[in-house]
Formats: structure tokens, C-alpha cells, sequence
């Protein structure tokens, strides 16, 4: 309940909207009238309190039990508003296709708009993130689908933390704590937030059919196989081949992988050529072209990219390449609009880079350990354009000692790995891209 102080500063809507506040006169009503209308009232104001008792009963099945309940937050570090007109950070993914599963592809991209460059981090999915308690697990592909719980106060609707935690109760309101599912997004992005000190502007969650219709939409991809590749009955030539959706999603995803991290390794070269072949295509159509017949049927469809598309991180995507305002554009304008800025972008000067490791174990289970040097060194000579001297104090990671091998960023330039895209296409075109 608002206290008096919110009450007296409340505006009156009736008043501002230009409502007459003159008084009407009254008329008599008859007293089996007012008797038939009290006896209503009392009738639909016991129906909306049953109504509410089934729908918190409902809901509070459908939850992940007890008083657990999921709280949506979005709440992250973002790029300092002096220099978010120069430099964006976007978290890109394809979440797995089971429920729970791993995620398929993690990647942080650095799009600096004042020199025209790309810098995309890829995060081996099987990356060790520690077991101090701030993720429920210990793989950074794992975070996407199991979000932190919150330790919540009812009474005060907000997460409360340890120094306002005393006997299980709110220290400032008394209110016994609950629990409640955590935010997906909010667990993920603080890895990269917390571990790697880096900012995170809004990210692109894909859903793995997400990619099959965006491959087919811009009427396939063309990457050079080293071996004859087959899917779904259809196979596709070794040397330069055009694929269609499916087949780019399986030589992405799952093509030679066995859910081992030196596998994963090996996977991030392919989805290099993946990424580079659609960079190519969809920066190669006008903006209209892009808007009408990727991005918008993408996003009316049953597979949406998962994003932040609030006005706020609409204006955070196009700092720096749009020039007015940004309250009336729409996330699907916004995200075509930011895609084609970077057609200026020289492939010569967009790079992949895999987040300094090792392969190292704990325990029984194998794991991507990062090394906090080589991860400094890189993102501040890569990923940190215009910020503050990053420093070693600034990582939050857990080094695994029993790492093996060495540990190689594996550089390289979509110029060394792009080929001409056709254009003539072979790939059929999705029927369920607006579905």
C-alpha cells in the first residue's frame, strides 16, 4: 500500500485529462433497487477472488515447486553511455535443442562503430565457471537453461542479499524469505559481466530451427567442405557448396562432435565459416531487403531471435549509427538497421578469436579451464577500444591447475575464411519462416 507521502504526489488522471469535476446531481433510487445491486456486487466480487485463488493455485503448479516462483529481470552492465556511441557488446547463442541441454554456440561480439571492426569471442560451451554458488552449475553452456535462484522478499517484491539476510528472514521488514527461479538471461550475461569484466549491450539467443530459417531465408550459405557432407538423406559435395538450413545448423552443431570440450574446439572453426557465409549474405541487402525478408518474418515467426527489445536497448543498438531519436523505431527496424551499418565493415577487419584454455579435468568430468593472463592480454588489446585498463583483479574466473596443451586464440579474419557467395541459390526456401 502507497504511504501518504506517495498518495499526496499521486497525479490525478480525471483532472489531467480535462474531466469535469462538477457534481451531478444525484437521482433517487428505489431501495429494492439498491438491495439488487448490493447483492451483485457481493456475487462478482466473490467470483474475481475465486477466479484469483485458482489462478495463484494454477500457476503456483505450474512453477518449479513450493514457493518457488520465476521472476523476470533484466539487469546488467552495459556499455558506459561515453562511449556506447562508439563501441556496442552483443552476446550471441544457439540454445540446444533439448530442454536443459547445453547451449550450442556462445560468442561475445565487439562491433566497433568509429574504425569499422569486428572482434567475436567464441566461449567453448564446456567452459568451467567455478562452483562458488553463483551459477547452480559449474559449464557456461549450462547456464542458459538453469537461471540462479533469488532469495526474494514478498514484502518488499525485490532479491534481498547476504547483508540484509538474517534468521532466514528480511532484516528489514521481517518478512520470511522465499525462493524464486532466477532470470536466464541476467545468470548468463553475468558470467561475461563478473568473469570476463566485459559489458554486454543485448544479446540474440537463437533457437536452433531460428538458424535453419535465417540460412534459408537468405537463400542458403556457401562454405567450402573439407569432406563430402551429408544430411538427412541429401549430401553435399566436398570444396565449395551451397547449404541450405539444415544442413548449415548440422555442420555447425553436430557434425564430428561428441560433447567433449576438444571437440567443441573443433566445432568453433565451422561455425566460423557459418557465421562469416551469413555476415556475407545479409550484409550484402539493403536494409529494406534485410527488414522485409529475414529479419521481420524471423521475428513474427514461431522461433524469434530472444532478445532485449525494450526501448532502452533499441536506442543502446543504434548509438552511434542512427542519428535522432529512437522511442518510435521497432527492435526488428533497429536490429536490420544495425546489421546493415555493418556492411562498412572490411572482412580483413572482422576477426575470430576462442577465449584462451586449456582442456583440464575435475574430478571425473573435463572441462575448458580459461587462463586469466592470455584472457587479459586478449580483451584488452581486442575487445577494450575505449574503456578502462583492464587488469588481472578485474576477472572473476577459477583456473583449473590440471590443464593440458596450449592454449592458442586461434586468430583469424573472415578473409580467411570467406568465399564468393552465389548468386544464383540451390537452397530451398523455408515454408514455415512466419509461421
Amino acid at each position: 500500500m502507497a504511504d501518504k507521502k506517495q498518495r499526496k504526489n499521486q497525479v490525478s488522471l480525471a483532472a489531467q485529462a480535462g474531466v469535469s469535476k462538477k457534481k451531478k446531481k444525484k437521482k433517487k433510487v428505489a431501495a429494492g433497487t439498491v438491495i439488487i445491486r448490493v447483492m451483485v456486487g457481493l456475487l462478482v466480487g466473490l467470483s474475481l477472488a475465486f477466479i484469483g485463488i485458482v489462478a495463484f493455485v494454477v500457476l503456483s503448479s505450474m512453477s518449479s515447486g513450493g514457493n518457488k516462483h520465476e521472476v523476470s529481470l533484466i539487469a546488467y552492465d552495459t556499455t558506459p553511455e561515453a562511449q556506447e556511441k562508439k563501441v556496442s557488446y552483443f552476446l550471441v547463442g544457439i540454445a540446444g535443442e533439448e530442454e536443459g541441454g547445453a547451449m550450442e554456440m556462445l560468442s561475445l561480439l565487439c562491433y566497433d562503430k568509429k574504425q569499422d571492426t569486428l572482434r567475436l569471442l567464441q566461449v567453448p560451451t564446456d567452459t568451467y565457471i567455478g562452483n562458488n554458488g553463483d551459477w547452480t552449475v559449474t559449464r557456461v553452456g549450462n547456464v542458459w537453461e538453469n537461471p540462479t535462484p533469488l532469495t526474494w522478499c514478498e514484502t518488499c517484491r525485490k532479491q534481498v542479499f547476504e547483508p540484509e539476510q538474517a534468521d532466514g528472514k528480511h532484516s528489514v521488514c521481517s518478512t520470511p524469505l522465499t525462493e524464486k527461479t532466477g532470470s536466464a538471461v541476467e545468470s548468463l550475461i553475468k558470467v561475461f559481466n563478473d568473469q570476463y569484466s566485459m559489458p554486454v549491450d543485448n544479446y540474440f539467443i537463437l533457437q536452433p530451427d531460428t538458424l535453419v530459417k535465417m540460412v534459408d531465408l537468405v537463400g542458403g550459405i556457401d562454405v567450402k567442405l573439407a569432406s563430402a557432407l551429408k544430411v538427412e538423406g541429401n549430401t553435399y559435395p566436398a570444396g565449395k557448396t551451397i547449404l541450405d538450413g539444415k544442413a548449415a545448423l548440422y555442420y555447425a552443431t553436430k557434425y564430428n562432435y561428441n560433447n567433449t570440450p576438444a571437440k567443441d574446439l573443433e566445432r568453433l572453426q565451422r561455425q566460423r565459416q557459418v557465421i562469416t557465409a551469413l555476415f556475407q549474405r545479409m550484409t550484402a541487402m539493403n536494409e529494406d531487403a534485410l527488414q522485409e525478408k529475414v529479419i521481420a518474418p524471423i521475428m513474427a515467426g514461431s522461433t524469434p531471435i530472444r532478445a532485449n527489445t525494450d526501448a532502452k536497448a533499441v536506442a543502446k543498438m543504434l548509438a552511434g549509427i542512427h542519428i535522432g531519436k529512437t522511442d518510435s523505431i521497432t527492435f526488428v527496424k533497429a536490429l536490420s538497421m544495425m546489421i546493415y551499418s555493418m556492411h562498412d565493415v572490411e572482412l580483413t577487419n572482422a576477426s575470430f578469436y576462442v577465449l584462451p584454455g586449456q582442456v583440464a579435468r575435475q574430478g571425473t568430468a573435463t572441462y575448458y579451464s580459461v587462463r586469466r593472463q592470455p584472457l587479459v592480454t586478449l580483451l584488452q588489446d581486442k575487445f577494450n577500444p575505449y574503456g578502462l585498463e583492464l587488469k588481472d583483479e578485474h576477472l572473476q574466473i577459477t583456473e583449473l591447475s590440471s590443464g593440458t596443451g596450449t592454449v592458442d586464440v586461434k586468430e583469424q579474419s573472415m578473409a580467411e575464411i570467406a568465399v564468393e557467395q552465389s548468386t544464383a541459390t540451390t537452397a530451398a526456401p523455408t515454408t514455415t519462416a512466419a509461421s
